[in-house]
């Protein structure tokens, strides 16, 4: 696979844009004040793939994912929506069905503008209009990346890859490695990867059994990046 299709797998599991760095916390106070803030449940809906758009959402803590219907049934994880980003850009546009359900992966808070408002704020700080093009463009291609990771990479190399890319965002370098911040259950990891549980803990095992990794959960610990980062770039 060529240099420029690894850059854009990179990060197909943010394909929200980060809008605590395009504003200063006084402009992000001043934005919060304009919506309306919910609290949502872990596994709690905010919307379901088909509604149709009504709002941009702003995720002030927490941690959100964004999932389309998989084949026998399962979801597809398309993105994780960390605090300080922007999804739902799409109402922006008009009324269209949204493409992916939203759903707390942990106790969240999120933000609703309406559309009206939001560009109202767009008209106040010019530099995020360039930002929200950007997010609606790359949400094709995200999918499409997704896509081909998930149709030209072995299993193993599908789980490496997430891996490493989510101790990026989510990880913390320890003695032994890199301990991951947030829960990460089995199942968590067979839907972002597209597989069964069962085949992703025969992978997992096959990591331990090679030190590639330790532990589980909130306490699992890649110990060995660059052994990992090599199965990652294997077809």
């Amino acid at each position: 696979m060529a240099k420029t299709e690894r850059r854009g797998l990179a990060h197909w599991y943010l394909n929200a844009f980060d809008l605590s760095r395009e504003l200063s916390r006084k402009e992000l106070a001043e934005l919060r004040a304009r919506g309306q803030t919910r609290r949502f449940r872990p596994g709690q809906v905010i919307h379901f793939a088909g509604d149709l758009t009504t709002s941009v959402c702003l995720v002030l803590s927490g941690l959100l994912e964004l999932t389309r219907p998989h084949e026998e049934g399962r979801e597809l994880v398309i993105s994780l929506v960390r605090p300080g980003e922007v999804f739902g850009v799409l109402a922006l546009l008009g009324r269209f069905p949204e493409p992916d359900t939203a759903r707390a992966r942990v106790a969240s808070d999120v933000c609703f503008f309406s559309p009206e408002e939001f560009r109202r704020q767009l008209q106040a700080h010019p530099h995020m209009a360039f930002t929200v093009i950007k997010s609606l463009e790359g949400e094709t291609v995200t999918l499409e990346n997704r896509i081909e990771a998930l149709v030209f990479k072995s299993l193993p190399a599908r789980v490496a890859h997430t891996l490493l890319q989510i101790a990026r965002a989510f990880g913390k370098r320890v003695d032994h490695g890199v301990r991951f911040t947030m829960s990460l259950t089995q199942q968590n990891l067979a839907d972002l990867v597209g597989a069964s549980r069962q085949h992703v803990n025969y992978v997992l095992a096959d990591f331990r059994s090679h030190r590639l990794l330790s532990g589980s959960g909130r306490a699992l610990t890649l110990t060995n990046l660059e052994g990992l980062r090599r199965i990652a770039l294997a077809p």
